[in-house]
């Protein structure tokens, strides 16, 4: 059973967490809320390819859903490897006594070194909406001083 289960079709990593154990599984999506959907799917017909996870489902253990992070639909989804990949070392996840995540990979981190690293990102991204806010209250002190009205819109792609 999950339950917390955000309505999300939104980009983002989440958590999955057993309630009965404490174990995790760190995922990624450009839509979270199909996401689920699927690892549920997945578990009630029996087909989830993370046996553990599937063991764990079969006992009738309860699992409560999170949003870890979220991002904007413009947000490029190729980085959600880099981060998901920081989570899952920030919680360790790919240890079988913490968590289901069963990627062996040269990109998973020493814990103390992912949180270096998400730090930095949060920087960077703070940074990044500094620069566009400075960038367009420029924008406009040019526009007045021109005697323009800026007026900015954005549309989907």
């Amino acid at each position: 059973m999950f339950y917390n289960v955000p309505d999300f079709k939104g980009i983002g990593i989440y958590k999955i967490e057993n309630t009965s154990n404490g174990k995790i599984y760190i995922g990624k999506s450009t839509n979270i809320s199909s996401r689920i959907k699927s690892h549920l799917s997945q578990l009630q017909s029996n087909k989830h390819k993370n046996i553990l996870f599937q063991s764990d489902f079969n006992k009738g253990h309860s699992f409560k859903v999170s949003l870890i992070e979220t991002f904007n639909a413009d947000y490029d989804s190729r980085k959600l490897f880099s981060i998901e990949f920081i989570y899952i070392s920030i919680y360790q996840s790919t240890k079988p006594e913490i968590g289901y995540n069963s990627i062996k990979t040269p990109y998973i981190f020493e814990k103390d070194e992912a949180l270096r690293m998400l730090n930095k990102k949060k920087i960077r991204d703070i940074e990044d909406k500094f620069n566009e806010k400075r960038l367009i209250k420029q924008t406009r002190e040019i526009a007045d001083a021109l005697g323009y009205e800026l007026k900015i819109s954005f549309e989907r792609k």
